[in-house]
């Protein structure tokens, strides 16, 4: 929702209400003497703020169900050339479920000015990617392995009970890959 790479512009977006809870929490936290600068302070009022804004949003939202997902394909992002990150990429798994994430969406856009910079695209973290590839055979290896992994996927992926079904919809925070606090959920 609102990270690192992209806060600046999200918190240009924000309604003016929620940007007046931003700007008076970053002023709040830089006289805690916790920040050097107004706008490292800002940054994390942009993140605790617009958090507990989605968490009203996740309170008060209704649905019959969590909504259902299936297994797509595994990728690499940013992209296979410049890996970052291994994902299973999801798809809802039809239009009632894919209905449900965007209305999810629309509540958070109405409430907070923020719009989702794309379409939905629901995945599982599998990895990180810590080193580089030493050469091209390395890489090579990497890719037919990743191509294996796929059909893998494809063949189990749409078998009747393979679905994900999301337990509660979960907003968390992290500064680290160590843990990942909640801060609100919905079920």
């Amino acid at each position: 929702l609102v990270n690192s790479s992209n806060w600046k512009s999200q918190y240009r977006r924000l309604k003016d209400a929620v940007k007046k809870e931003v700007d008076a929490h970053a002023f709040a936290l830089l006289e805690t003497g916790r920040f050097d600068t107004h706008e490292q302070a800002l940054e994390q009022a942009v993140y605790t703020t617009v958090a507990r804004w989605v968490h009203e949003v996740l309170r008060d939202f209704s649905a019959e169900r969590n909504p259902v997902f299936l297994a797509e394909e595994v990728s690499v992002w940013p992209s296979i050339e410049a890996p970052g990150v291994l994902v299973l990429r999801m798809q809802p798994r039809d239009t009632n479920d894919l209905s449900m994430v965007t209305a999810l969406q629309q509540s958070i856009k109405d409430v907070t000015g923020i719009e989702h910079s794309g379409p939905y695209r629901p995945h599982v973290t599998l990895g990180y990617f810590v080193n580089h590839f030493e050469n091209r055979e390395d890489f090579d290896e990497f890719k037919r392995l990743l191509e294996d992994f796929n059909r893998s996927v494809e063949q189990v992926a749409h078998r009747p009970g393979n679905e994900f079904v999301l337990p509660e919809i979960e907003l968390c925070s992290f500064m680290s890959m160590e843990e990942f606090p909640v801060l609100t959920s919905f079920s």
